[in-house]
């Protein structure tokens, strides 16, 4: 009776504390596919944490572990009894975990992912805010396996099997571990209970005997005695702690043994630039570059050996949102251009949903021709000083290698990237350092927009909405002296872009972009760069530069009765440089073949020239959308399962105009959740539509929603879209994040039981030939395990009032 009394209450602790003391980096994964999974990924999550996790490194599993086995030895105290108590504990928590497998099991299937695994990227929801992959590769054991896979080749993987067999050991020491805590302190335990049952039963014998008798033959054991009791039982159950003891040291060791490892010239060059252009959606964006030979990184040394070999090394932070990327980065049209041709479709239409395991902070690293299995450690030492000099903390993520062939001579290409969850706040400071403002020029304006806050998206009101960094070296000789060979790359073109130093030459850049900057109406426009950075001194060029650039490209229309009848975009570009000097012959052909479809004015001014205010504004024709904004709220952000929450949408015109045919659509929300059916419409439509929304006037529309399953969800932004002058156009509001409390440690628990019998029959259910036998099935297993348990406790409880009947007797 007492092995089931603690075997029962001890499973009832573990589970009860097990799924509240989850890792917050598990919480950002429940957080994630809890609306996917349901409440199994929790709970598994939580088993594999107990279960599997390094007790070494996590406080709370030694004291829960070594509290569950002292109250298995304290309750039963008989050596096997606790061990087996304690063992069974262990092992249904393993049972437990392993239903929560057939529960995910079962959701997989049903949504066919098995069947159709490229729909992976289209059904799994949105990752929220905080669980970027740092979060991710720091979580217990999937940490670890991400690990694997990093220093594993993919085309060395035969099996998924063979992924799993670097982390079977590290597994399996854990899991050794937490079994050898428990059963220590089961043993402890039983020890202790021995003792104090002993010393209760001594002065209970003692009390009954002074009722009976004067003499006191049994005296209750005095303090004195007490001590020599137990020092006794200490001495009579050495013989068992001792080995355990000795296990316990080798489980030491081995853990720390497995822990351990086993032993050509360049003239000077400075060039700048400033690039800007504005789309037809309204968007502007600028770039600047900054290429100097003669600088430093501070903290990098650059004659490290590390160093030889290296092509580039570049260190990337932004500042950007998944629902405020700009069309050029959000399209699957343009993406598809920009990224490998074999990436997936639906990762191309769903990128949004991922964007925000992208890290905030990268480095790329290149070597060319490095001796084999020396590039790794280069780039070790490499991001070690980028990581002292800027203060990120970088890790290792991801490395590619490409061999290739060029006039008969083979080369090899070796990249890495290394990433970091320091924030661009951590890193720009260090960005803004390597400026080179002491030149003078297009550095300032740029120091100055970042200092005022216009390049620090959120700042002001007149903040771009994403921003960009980078900043890093590169060493050209190398790599143009192998292109020069290839046939029919324009290198001459190439290398005046890109000076030909046999030293590192440091390059620091910015890239951001304002949303809906220019609107129409009008229909006549003007852009200007000083507005866009909001200057008040004028640009000038650098004197110290070998060049300077300052290129502007705007759309352009030709606009006929409302209708826009073609397409001439106007680039205005200002040089440092004589085009008439024969060397520069690459760059005014480029020149020329931009001009058949562009409208292209070029100046050239000498190096240190003062820019005119109508040299940097350009004025052209074009239908762009109007000034209207969508603001999506939620009535409340944290909720319960089951609790409605009422989504409003308001779409406000503040422009001089009407849009027409406007319509809303929310159906993304289904999108992302109504495969897996967590989400539910209580009240409202999910779209609706306005023949027309006046001038200075809004609209309201709001529907009524409910969760099923726990999670922290992404509302995403509603989707308008309207008409001016017969062109349709397209406006979307911020994302909005209701957070869904899952159910308690007690409410898993009774709802546990009943929810892992029907997974169970239904997985049996599934196996050919037992259809519709798996409640049968298991109500048979079931009975015949707590049947011969029930009737063995029953002999037991007829024995003890048979005996108690006997002494009452006596």
């Amino acid at each position: 009776m007492r092995k089931i009394a603690a075997f029962m209450l001890g499973s009832v602790a573990t589970f009860t504390v097990g799924v509240s003391i989850v890792p917050v980096e598990f919480k950002y994964i429940i957080d994630w596919l809890a609306p996917l999974f349901g409440e199994s990924l929790r709970v598994l999550l939580s088993m594999i944490f107990i279960l599997f996790g390094d007790p070494f490194k996590f406080t709370t599993l030694i004291i829960l572990w070594t509290v569950i086995g002292l109250f298995c030895g304290l309750m039963v105290r008989r050596i096997v009894g606790s061990l087996v108590s304690a063992w069974l504990i262990y092992g249904f928590m393993l049972f437990v975990a392993l239903v929560s497998v057939l529960g995910i099991w079962e959701v997989v299937l049903e949504l066919g992912l098995l069947q159709r695994p490229e729909t992976l990227f289209s059904l799994t929801p949105p990752i929220p805010p905080g669980a970027s992959l740092s979060t991710i590769m720091n979580a217990p054991i999937v940490g670890y396996l991400f690990q694997v896979l990093q220093e594993t080749s993919l085309s060395s993987i035969g099996s998924p099997t063979e992924i799993l067999f670097p982390l079977a050991p590290s597994i399996a020491l854990s899991a050794l571990k937490n079994i050898l805590i428990l059963f220590v302190s089961s043993l402890i335990g039983c020890e202790v209970g021995q003792i104090v049952e002993k010393i209760l039963s001594s002065r209970s014998v003692g009390r009954q005997s002074a009722e009976v008798t004067s003499g006191n033959p049994n005296p209750p054991m005095e303090s004195g005695r007490a001590v020599k009791f137990i020092w006794m039982k200490f001495k009579a159950s050495r013989h068992l702690l001792f080995p355990v003891f000795t296990l316990t040291v080798l489980i030491l060791s081995l853990a720390v043994s497995v822990a351990t490892p086993e032993n050509g010239s360049s003239e000077p060059f400075y060039a700048e630039g400033l690039f800007c252009f504005v789309t037809p959606d309204g968007t502007a964006y600028l770039a600047s570059a900054f290429m100097d030979s003669e600088a430093t990184l501070p903290g990098v040394d650059f004659s490290d050996s590390a160093f030889e070999n290296v092509l580039l090394g570049v260190l990337i932070t932004h500042d950007t949102r998944a629902d405020a990327l700009p069309p050029i980065l959000s399209s699957p049209g343009m993406l598809s251009g920009l990224l490998p041709p074999d990436v997936p479709s639906d990762l191309l239409e769903n990128l949004t949903r991922y964007y925000e395991i992208i890290p905030p902070t990268v480095l790329l690293l290149t070597y060319l021709d490095a001796p084999e299995g020396e590039a790794r450690g280069r780039a070790d030492s490499v991001v070690e000083e980028f990581s002292s000099a800027f203060g990120a903390s970088l890790s290792y993520l991801a490395s590619f290698s490409q061999d290739f062939e060029i006039s008969g001579e083979r080369h090899k290409v070796d990249i890495f990237i290394y990433q970091s969850s320091n924030i661009p706040g951590d890193i720009a400071p260090g960005i803004m350092g390597v400026l080179p403002v002491e030149r003078g020029g297009l550095a300032i304006p740029i120091d100055h927009a970042y200092s005022s806050g216009i390049l620090c998206p959120g700042a002001t009101s007149l903040s771009s909405n994403g921003t960009v960094m980078v900043v890093g070296f590169f060493t050209s000789s190398a790599a143009l002296d192998l292109f020069r060979a290839v046939e029919g790359f324009p290198f001459d073109f190439v290398s005046m872009i890109i000076p030909n130093t046999t030293e590192p030459t440091v390059t620091v850049g910015l890239f951001s972009y304002w949303l809906d900057r220019l609107h129409s109406s009008p229909l006549q426009h003007t852009f200007n760069v000083s507005s866009l950075l909001n200057l008040t001194e004028p640009l000038e060029f650098s004197p110290e530069a070998t060049i300077s650039v300052l290129s502007t490209v705007v759309p352009n229309a030709t606009i006929v009765n409302g209708t826009v009848t073609s397409q001439t975009p106007v680039v205005s570009l200002t040089i440092s440089a004589n085009l008439t000097d024969p060397e520069l012959e690459p760059v005014r052909e480029a020149i020329e073949n931009l001009n058949l479809t562009s409208n292209v004015m070029v100046r050239e001014v000498p190096k240190g020239a003062t820019i005119s205010t109508e040299d940097l504004t350009l004025s052209f024709t074009q239908i762009l959308p109007m000034e209207i904004d969508v603001e999506k709220a939620v009535a409340m952000p944290e909720v319960d399962i089951g609790q409605d929450v009422d989504v409003t949408v308001t779409i406000v015109n503040m422009d001089t105009d009407p849009a027409e045919n406007v319509t809303l659509d929310e159906r993304l929300l289904l999108t992302y959740y109504g495969a897996a059916a967590s989400v539910e419409v209580r009240e409202g439509n999910l779209t609706a539509a306005w023949n027309q929304i006046p001038a200075n006037s809004s609209v309201t529309h709001s529907y009524t929603i409910a969760f099923r399953r726990e999670g922290l969800y992404t509302i995403p932004y509603a989707k308008v879209t309207y008409k001016y002058m017969n062109v349709t156009f397209t406006e979307k509001s911020r994302n909005c994040y209701i957070r869904v409390r899952g159910p308690s440690a007690a409410s898993l628990l009774v709802t546990g039981i009943p929810s892992a019998w029907g997974t169970l029959t239904r997985i049996i259910d599934r196996i050919p030939g037992l259809e519709g036998m798996g409640s049968l099935i298991l109500s048979l297993a079931t009975l015949a395990i707590v049947g011969p348990i029930g009737f063995n406790e029953y002999r037991n409880i007829r024995r003890w009032f048979k005996a108690r009947k006997e002494r009452r007797t006596a």
